[in-house]
């Protein structure tokens, strides 16, 4: 192939993308099994050859996932931080600011937290997000707001008595024990 034609350009293009495909399915493999410290090297190795952009999306994402999934919230937290600068709409756009406030809370960043989702209404995840919006205010000290997010969880599942509604309950009443003060006894 002659350098720079454009048969050469699609060949290599073409070979990247085959590499791209058989890196990525490895890494998919040992993820889905957990082990995404073995399925991490294929994913790095897969983002070298990637050309398209709805597979760094792909990619991406499942590398935010398993840099959590092995506790190296920095590098999670960098590829989350990564989509959404390079993606400003896509599919699982509010599962990523999800998982993103998910790494701001457990590395101390609430104010991220409270920024990342107090403008947001979710349809999917909308108690995820009230939840980690509670947590961030009670750790910024503001515990009423924090309350009230729980309230308004606690509202929407106090039928089903689901997990969302058990989280909220026992946020609750921590964020109670902790970050309020109590009430004046009677001394009589």
């Amino acid at each position: 192939c002659l350098v720079g034609s454009e048969m050469c350009i699609r060949d290599s293009y073409i070979h990247a993308q085959s590499n791209y495909n058989e890196l990525f399915t490895r890494g998919e493999e040992f993820r889905s099994k957990g082990l995404y410290t073995k399925a991490l090297p294929y994913y790095e190795k897969a983002e070298k050859v990637v050309k398209a952009n709805s597979h760094k999306l792909a990619l991406w994402r499942v590398m935010a996932e398993s840099y959590k999934e092995t506790a190296d919230y920095n590098k999670s937290r960098l590829y989350y931080e990564q989509i959404l600068h390079t993606f400003k709409n896509f599919p699982y756009k509010d599962d990523v600011l999800l998982n993103l406030s998910d790494i701001y809370l457990l590395t101390g960043y609430y104010e991220k937290v409270i920024e990342l989702l107090s403008p947001l209404n979710l349809r999917k995840g909308e108690d995820k997000r009230l939840i980690n919006l509670s947590n961030a205010y009670a750790q910024t000290g503001n515990s009423q707001n924090a309350l009230a997010l729980l309230d308004t969880a606690i509202s929407q599942h106090a039928t089903s008595k689901d997990s969302i509604f058990r989280s909220a309950i026992q946020n609750k009443g921590y964020i109670c024990l902790l970050y309020t003060s109590p009430s004046p006894r009677d001394t009589r």
